[in-house]
C-alpha cells in the first residue's frame, strides 16, 4: 500500500510572522534532519545564521549554532564523527561558496574553487562535495583527496532542455548506494537523474524537453 500524508500540517519552527528573533525565521532556504539528537537544522537565509530546533515541539525557540554567514541556502549534516554535533556543509549563496563547519568552529573552512551563485550542497560515501553552480548551470565534485574541484553534471555556461544541459540548477541529493546524482533543474522544470561519470542526465520527474506545466509526461 502507498504512504498516505497527514493533511493537517504541525510547524516545527518559525511562528509564520517574518523575523529574526530565536521563534522567527526570514525566507529559510535549507532543512536537514539530525537523526542522532533528533533535531531540525534551517538554513535561515536571510538572518544569516544556522537555527536548530528539537523535532519533539517541546520548544519551537530556534537556538543559533552558528551565526554571521552570508546568505545560505542548503545545508549538509555530516554525522560520522561526533554524536552530539555534525558537521555542517552550507551553500554559501552570499559569498559564492561552500564553507564547512566543525564543532566549536568560530569560522567556516572554505571548501572547492568559487562556486556562483551557490544554492546547493551534498556529500556521496567518500566525502567528495558536490555544490550547485546556478549561475554558470553546472554542479562541481570536489575531492578531499586532490583538493581539485571538477565539473560532476552540466556544461559550464551552457544552458537549456538538452539532457547534458541544465538550467539554472538548485537542490541537489547524492545517492550513497550508486553514487546516482539528482538534480533539482529549476528552469528546465525537471529532476535529472546524473549517474556516476556520465556525460548526460536522464529525465526522472518533470518534462524532458523542459517545458512547465502540472501534468507528468
Amino acid at each position: 500500500p502507498c504512504a498516505k500524508w497527514n493533511t493537517t500540517a504541525i510547524t516545527i519552527a518559525g511562528n509564520g510572522i517574518q523575523g529574526n528573533t530565536p521563534t522567527q525565521l526570514s525566507y529559510p532556504q535549507g532543512i536537514f534532519i539530525h537523526d542522532k539528537t533528533k533535531r531540525l537544522f534551517v538554513s535561515d537565509s536571510f538572518n544569516n545564521r544556522i537555527q536548530t530546533f528539537p523535532l519533539d515541539r517541546s520548544t519551537t525557540t530556534g537556538t543559533t549554532v552558528i551565526p554571521r554567514i552570508l546568505q545560505g541556502f542548503k545545508i549538509y549534516l555530516d554525522d560520522d564523527d561526533d554524536d552530539d554535533f555534525p558537521t555542517i556543509y552550507i551553500a554559501m549563496n552570499g559569498a559564492s561558496r561552500v564553507e564547512k563547519w566543525i564543532k566549536g568552529a568560530t569560522h567556516g573552512i572554505i571548501i572547492g574553487d568559487t562556486c556562483l551563485d551557490c544554492t546547493g550542497v551534498w556529500l556521496d560515501k567518500e566525502k567528495n562535495v558536490y555544490m550547485t553552480e546556478r549561475k554558470r548551470n553546472r554542479i562541481l565534485k570536489w575531492s578531499p583527496v586532490t583538493n581539485l574541484t571538477t565539473i560532476a553534471a552540466g556544461e559550464t555556461d551552457q544552458s537549456g532542455p538538452r539532457p547534458d544541459h541544465l538550467k539554472e540548477p538548485e537542490g541537489i541529493f547524492v545517492d550513497k548506494t550508486t553514487n546516482d546524482l539528482y538534480i533539482a533543474d529549476l528552469v528546465n522544470h525537471r529532476i535529472q537523474k546524473w549517474p556516476k561519470d556520465a556525460k548526460e542526465g536522464v529525465t526522472v520527474a518533470g518534462s524532458s524537453d523542459g517545458d512547465p506545466g502540472a501534468d507528468a509526461k
